[in-house]
């Protein structure tokens, strides 16, 4: 319910139990108080992975999502496959400092960086993006258009999916929407790649 005013009178009252105002298109989730304001914890979306059966050898990961609103240089994550608790082994896909997209893959800590490809150019509005990593090769076709890179460390076994966030779930969240995130358990042929990734053709009529 939406409630802006109320007149009242002398007669009349009005008593209201858990409203929530708030700023904003819609609402959010409701934050129960009890006399003081609250923040509620961020939501983080994340899939355990102990019985999904990803080949972590060689495997694609796909997303389609939109590239604005974003904030400049906060490496807002798309999505992070993360194999340990710390996590210090990881492999991302994430924004730049200059609003295009990398991916950066991380074995044992943050010093030994095993891979990135970077500078990976982006359209204003919807964007497709596929990976396969097979090994240490890299393969990643953006709205049909083909990259490729490699790692030094195999990053295996992993534990846990994070979509929207960071592998330690404490930073890189975006502020854009995801429509599709998906995993394949095999690594897709280039050509694959750029078909899946090629950007939908505006519908024609002859007549």
């Amino acid at each position: 319910a939406r409630l802006e005013t109320y007149a009242g009178d002398t007669s009349k009252g009005l008593l209201v139990y858990g409203l929530q105002v708030e700023i904003g298109a819609f609402p959010t989730s409701y934050i129960p108080t009890s006399g003081s304001t609250v923040t509620r914890n961020s939501d983080v979306c994340s899939l355990p992975l102990e019985r999904y059966h990803h080949n972590a050898q060689s495997y694609t990961m796909y997303a389609e999502f939109e590239s604005t609103p974003r904030t400049p240089s906060n490496f807002e994550r798309v999505w992070a496959l993360s194999n340990d608790a710390s996590p210090t082994n990881y492999v991302q896909l994430q924004f730049n400092t200059v609003n295009k997209m990398q991916v950066y893959s991380v074995y044992n800590d943050a010093a030994n960086m095993t891979g990135n490809i970077g500078n990976i150019e982006i359209a204003d509005t919807t964007n497709k993006i596929a990976l396969k990593v097979d090994g240490t090769s890299l393969s990643l076709a953006c709205n049909g258009i083909l990259r490729s890179g490699a790692l030094t460390n195999e990053i295996e076994n992993f534990e846990k999916l994070h979509i929207g966030i960071a592998n330690s779930e404490a930073f890189g969240w975006i502020n854009t929407h995801i429509k599709v995130i998906r995993s394949y358990a095999k690594g897709f042929t280039n050509a694959q790649l750029i078909e899946l990734t090629k950007p939908s053709s505006s519908p024609t009529m002859s007549l």
